[in-house]
């Protein structure tokens, strides 16, 4: 027997929920699964340059470029409703540069949207993730030791979109606000930018969008901390400036804590950026204000023309005191920096000396040596040297290798050296570490020069030990310069550095602060990486293999190459409880000072960079990110906006929505997905290179790509309710005397009053009684004549 019952509104539910499923992919799989890659770039050319032949055309993906700034990217800040993406416009930071990588991820696995912290992407050099508010990080950092809240920063002039005016004479988009002559060539030539006369028109790259006025300056890319390339400006000496109203969010009296930070170097003419005798402003908020006078005051002054008549505004002297002022100026024969703010009677000034050159990456030109004069090393004649003479790892010449084998079973550890080359073991603690000193004075013709870089490139999958480097000057005091982050685990053998324990990254590039120039440099490698299990014997200066006496692990440098070229100085000025100090390069440097004043420093006067109040001691040289932070950065973050270039801990974004990741950041988006990854193919190009060249080797791999998608499913749940009297006969054959649906008379059993039937099956029909759903019990439920009996039929879809 059937029994129909017609639902009510009441009767069934739909409820949504997210199902997570993890995905994790290699190069191979990505590919397979439809998961692209493409290496973007900004063009000042027209874009129409490059949507000919359906789009085969774009080489730089320029289309793509526009695409991703048009949807997510593009005044952001100021239009945040109508960009994609799920966002918090204090949580998440949106840049993009002239360069940007983008991965793709189809819907089809990330279904809703790809699940919030789920993010994980590794080549084999970076190891990306996301924070769960859409940006992405380098695993392992950790965002307290930077300022992430963007209302901390009261001023910040990248100026991140300055690379759109590297050329100043092609035109973007719209001439006069007109004419669409975007990529043309523009018939006014000009040879410096200016802000169009016309208030409101320019921002900086703040929370705050402080209105600024460019005079007569230039853009050009600029190499900071490890050389990645961001926009900076051309101050040209006599007439350069950039220009902000007097604002409150820049006054500060004795007691304020404050923090002025930016990038300083030569600008593209390679002018001095300080001479003996002259000093030059960079940052300051004093000597000149604007008023709008009234009538009666008259004009004097110096006029503004964005306006006439009485609301035309006037320059003038401001108040004697101010808050800050940094500048430049010989002492010691030698240029620094100078910090300084007044109350108009007691003036505080601290200062540090810096270097001021800003020169090219370049590998340092070492003499190919035939002997091994100018090398010295902590072990002995005894090891086993493949390829005799470290001058071919030094030229380039990856052909030759320094390759020790039996480390740990026969190797003996020495002093080495002699009158002319310092003691390899000297101050190094017991000599169970593997020492090579170079002798760059040797090498190099008698000079020291500045080492900012050393790349090692050891054998694949050979323990090296924690690197260390320092320098000295006479072989016996050693200055810390660099050194790898600490080993995974203490147990010797059995650390990130070891073979067969994890995958290591074969190359490793140290970078350096600009320090002076060093004879000597030291590479030091920890015993933990290449003595697995063995023990050290301090009798006999050898190690002793625990498990085997033969060969324990090898150890080989495949390449070691050394760089020079100073980066841009980066200067910070922190004010913290009165206490006024100067770091160069994120170190705390020169003298420091208490803050004097005992009146207010705070005045009206406008901001000023590049010159004095806007009429003398105009800058030579070049700015770039350009911060002031209304708080007092502590040390940590001092060191790391230095080293992060840009200030912020955040590489890129991912729209989980969308399924698009942007690597955004210059320096990691170069070396995260525009890569060999998937296959042998450079990522959004459409050739193939050899990846055992030089070309090759400048790409690295997509290793894995992890993350988990959230699948929308919809919980249909329909109740079918039975009254106490329905459903009290059945047609089961099995309940006939007669075991046939002809068969009117029911079996004994079923004409007691203890007799009820059994429901095995529920099915769901639409009003034209179509079978739509069913459903089978798993065990048959009994009805009843004393209560109602409800049915609950739930599926996802």
């Amino acid at each position: 027997m059937s029994v129909y019952k017609k639902f009510s509104p009441l009767d069934y539910a739909t409820v949504p929920f997210n199902a997570h499923k993890q995905y994790t992919f290699n190069s191979s799989s990505a590919v397979s699964n439809q998961i692209t890659v493409f290496d973007t770039r900004w063009t000042s050319e027209s874009i129409s340059t490059y949507s000919g032949n359906s789009g085969n055309n774009d080489s730089i993906n320029a289309i793509k470029y526009q695409q991703l700034d048009h949807l997510y990217y593009r005044n952001f800040k100021r239009d945040v409703n109508n960009r994609l993406g799920d966002n918090h416009y204090l949580k998440q930071r949106r840049v993009l540069y002239e360069n940007a990588n983008i991965l793709s991820i189809p819907a089809g696995l990330y279904g809703h949207q790809v699940k919030p912290g789920s993010f994980f992407l590794s080549s084999s050099n970076r190891k990306i993730v996301d924070d769960k508010n859409g940006n992405l990080i380098i695993e392992g950092t950790n965002i307290s030791n930077y300022i992430t809240d963007p209302r901390a920063n009261v001023l910040n002039i990248g100026p991140v979109k300055g690379f759109k005016r590297y050329d100043l004479n092609t035109i973007e988009g719209y001439l006069n606000d007109t004419y669409y002559r975007d990529g043309e060539v523009n018939p006014d030539q000009v040879t410096s930018y200016s802000t169009p006369d016309r208030s409101g028109d320019e921002f900086d790259d703040s929370y705050y969008f402080n209105i600024l006025e460019y005079k007569d300056v230039t853009f050009s890319e600029k190499s900071l901390f490890d050389f990645d390339e961001f926009p900076g400006i051309n101050f040209n000496g006599f007439s350069s400036e950039v220009r902000i109203g007097h604002d409150d969010k820049f006054n500060y009296n004795k007691g304020d804590d404050f923090t002025l930070m930016f990038f300083l170097g030569e600008n593209e003419e390679g002018d001095i950026i300080n001479s003996a005798g002259v000093t030059n402003y960079i940052l300051a908020k004093s000597t000149t204000k604007t008023i709008i006078p009234t009538p009666s005051e008259g004009t004097a002054g110096i006029k503004r023309i964005q306006a006439t008549g009485s609301s035309q505004p006037i320059d003038i002297f401001s108040e004697p005191q101010y808050p800050f002022e940094v500048y430049l100026e010989h002492a010691d024969n030698s240029p620094h920096i100078f910090f300084r703010r007044s109350d108009g009677e007691i003036t505080t000034t601290i200062s540090a000396s810096f270097n001021t050159s800003s020169t090219d990456r370049t590998q340092l030109p070492i003499n190919n040596q035939t002997e091994d004069i100018y090398i010295t090393s902590s072990l002995t004649d005894s090891f086993h040297q493949i390829n005799h003479g470290l001058h071919g790892v030094l030229d380039g010449n990856n052909t030759n290798v320094l390759c020790f084998d039996n480390i740990g079973s026969s190797v003996e550890f020495t002093d080495g050296g002699d009158d002319d080359h310092p003691n390899s073991v000297q101050n190094g603690g017991t000599g169970r570490d593997i020492k090579l000193d170079f002798d760059m004075f040797g090498m190099t013709d008698g000079e020291s020069p500045i080492i900012t870089e050393i790349e090692l490139e050891f054998g694949d999958y050979l323990g090296h030990g924690r690197v260390q480097i320092s320098g000295s000057n006479n072989g016996t005091t050693w200055t810390s310069i660099s050194q790898e982050a600490d080993s995974l685990s203490n147990i010797p053998g059995r650390d990130e550095y070891a073979p067969d324990t994890f995958q290591i990254e074969p190359i490793r590039l140290f970078k350096f602060p600009n320090l002076t120039g060093f004879k000597w440099y030291r590479l030091r490698f920890e015993e933990n990486g290449f003595n697995n299990s063995s023990n050290y014997d301090t009798n006999t200066n050898q190690f002793t293999s625990i498990i085997n006496p033969i060969t324990v692990t090898d150890f080989q440098i495949n390449s070691l190459k050394f760089f020079e070229g100073n980066r841009q100085p980066h200067i910070t000025c922190r004010a913290s409880s009165s206490q006024m100090q100067i770091f160069v390069d994120g170190i705390l440097t020169g003298t420091s000072g208490s803050d004097n004043s005992i009146n207010q420093t705070q005045n009206t006067a406008n901001l000023y960079i590049g010159n004095k109040g806007g009429k003398t001691n105009h800058f030579t040289g070049s700015l770039s990110q350009i911060n002031i932070f209304n708080r007092a950065l502590t040390d940590v973050q001092v060191e790391n906006h230095f080293k992060s270039s840009d200030g912020s801990p955040y590489v890129g974004n991912i729209f989980y929505s969308s399924g698009i990741v942007a690597i955004t950041q210059p320096g990691v988006e170069e070396s995260a997905l525009a890569t060999l990854g998937l296959g042998e193919m450079i990522i959004g190009e459409n050739f193939i290179i050899d990846p055992n060249s030089e070309e090759g080797k400048a790409f690295v791999a997509i290793n894995q790509l992890k993350f988990q998608g959230s699948h929308l499913i919809y919980e249909h749940e329909y109740q079918c309710t039975l009254d106490e009297y329905e459903f009290t006969d059945t047609l089961n054959p099995s309940a006939r005397k007669i075991r046939s649906h002809q068969s009117a008379d029911l079996a004994d059993f079923a004409t007691g009053s203890l007799f009820r039937p059994y429901i095995t099956t529920v099915g769901l029909y639409n009003e034209n009684n179509e079978l739509l759903v069913v459903g089978k019990l798993g065990q048959p439920i009994r009805t009843s004549d004393e209560t109602d009996t409800t049915l609950i039929v739930r599926w996802d879809t």
